[in-house]
This record gives C-alpha cells, structure tokens and sequence, in this order.
C-alpha cells in the first residue's frame, strides 16, 4: 500500500513539473517585438483614419478619403454598424459611380443587419437619399 501512495505521488510530482515546464512564459506570451506602444499607435492611427474617412476638417481629397475608409474596413474583425458608415463615408467621396452605388447599399445593408440603435432613421434615410441619388 505504502508502494502505491508513493508511486500515485511521484507521477502527479512528474506530471506537475512536467505541466509547469510547458507553461508559457508569461512575459513571452504575446507576438516578440509587438510592445503596448506599437498598440497605442495602431489606435492613432485608426483615429486619424476615421476623421479622413469623414472628412472631419473638409476639404480632404476623394482618395485620402477612400482610402482611409477602405483600411478601416479591411481593418475591421467584423462588421458591424460603425463599419457601415466606412461603406457610406466612402461612398460619398467620389470615384466610380459603381463602387459608390455598392458602397452606399452595403453600408446600409450592414447598419440595418446589426440592429443597432446608435445609427437611427435619420442616419439611414439620409443614406437612402445618397443611394437614390448615385444608383440607376
């Protein structure tokens, strides 16, 4: 019986040192070379992508515009309404008439699916007026 009680306590001592070696190190566990600092900027830089993409100062060139709006939404880990207004900011800065008329109808698409009420029926009949007025 002793045999036993020590033989249980040697495998789950083996099992413990065992699990604890392969434990991550914490102060490893993110991506090497990826710091808080480089977060920090990839959040400036998406502030100032949204004000191009809305053309916050005015007088901001069509593709500054599109641009911007276009690394939001590929930015985006999924869409939702703030990324709706990317497709509608976009839309409204010009360019080809059919990426716009597709861009308006997505962006609504979207705010409409994601049954959000910070976007109301103003925001989306004044999209429905955009869409009217550069879609056949």
């Amino acid at each position: 019986m002793a045999a036993r009680i020590f033989f249980v306590s040697f495998v789950f001592g083996a099992l413990t040192v065992v699990i604890a070696s392969a434990a991550p190190d914490p102060a490893r566990a993110q991506d090497d070379g990826y710091s808080f600092e480089d977060f920090m900027a990839e959040v400036e830089e998406g502030k100032k992508d949204q004000a191009l993409c809305r053309d916050d100062e005015g007088g901001t060139s069509p593709q500054v515009r599109i641009d911007a709006c276009t690394r939001l939404i590929e930015d985006a880990p999924y869409e939702n309404d703030l990324v709706g207004t990317y497709y509608v900011n976009r839309a409204m800065a010009g360019g080809d008439p059919d990426q716009n008329c597709a861009d308006v109808r997505k962006g609504i698409q979207v705010i409409e699916d994601s049954k959000s009420t910070i976007y109301g029926e103003d925001y989306l009949s004044a999209a429905g007026r955009l869409e009217e007025s550069i879609c056949d």
